[in-house]
């Protein structure tokens, strides 16, 4: 088995939901599963000195959210805006998100 498989596994079972993961809908259409924080941290901003709130964001498959920046993503029954999505390169997407 290449690297790139053992990635692949090891990433479905981070994202199964018997594990870490919950189901969400994504785009009002697809059920996937993501590893949700629902945290809001102040973090130091390097560049600035001052101080940030990281908000909510959701870890998933790249695969499962192409495009997904403007789109939403529901958990339980609240809905969230995608604000930004970054793919880390090795088929992990953050999902920085909104409730407005």
């Amino acid at each position: 088995m290449s690297l790139s498989d053992d990635m692949v596994d090891d990433l479905n079972g981070l994202l199964n939901t018997d594990e870490f993961a919950i189901e969400a809908i994504f785009n009002s259409v697809d059920t996937i599963n993501v590893i949700f924080d629902n945290s809001s941290v102040p973090v130091l901003d390097v560049d600035t000195g001052g101080i940030i709130m990281a908000g909510p964001q959701a870890t998933c498959k790249s695969s499962d959210v192409p495009d997904a920046k403007g789109k939403t993503l529901k958990i339980d029954t609240v809905i969230y805006y995608i604000k930004e999505a970054q793919d880390d390169g090795t088929g992990v997407t953050i999902l920085r998100l909104s409730r407005d």
